[in-house]
C-alpha cells in the first residue's frame, strides 16, 4: 500500500515490485518535500518497495 500523507493525502495499491524512485516518478512527487518510511523505517529512493508493504510518503512542513 502507498500513502502519502500532507496536504493531499492519497492512499493506493502497489501492483508490483519496483524501486521507490519509480513510484515517486509515477506519481510526479518532488521528492525532496517528503520523508520516506518504508515499513516504518526511513528509506532511500533505491530501495525496493512491493505490493506486500506498506510505503509512506511524509510531506515535509515548514513554519515559522
Amino acid at each position: 500500500m502507498i500513502r502519502i500523507v500532507g496536504k493531499n493525502s492519497v492512499n493506493r495499491d502497489l501492483e508490483k515490485s519496483q524501486p521507490i524512485s519509480l513510484v515517486v516518478s509515477d506519481l510526479g512527487l518532488n521528492i525532496n518535500s517528503y520523508v520516506i518510511l518504508l515499513n516504518g523505517s526511513p528509506a532511500t529512493t533505491d530501495e525496493i518497495a512491493g505490493p506486500q508493504d506498506d510505503l509512506v510518503f511524509l510531506e515535509v512542513f515548514s513554519g515559522g
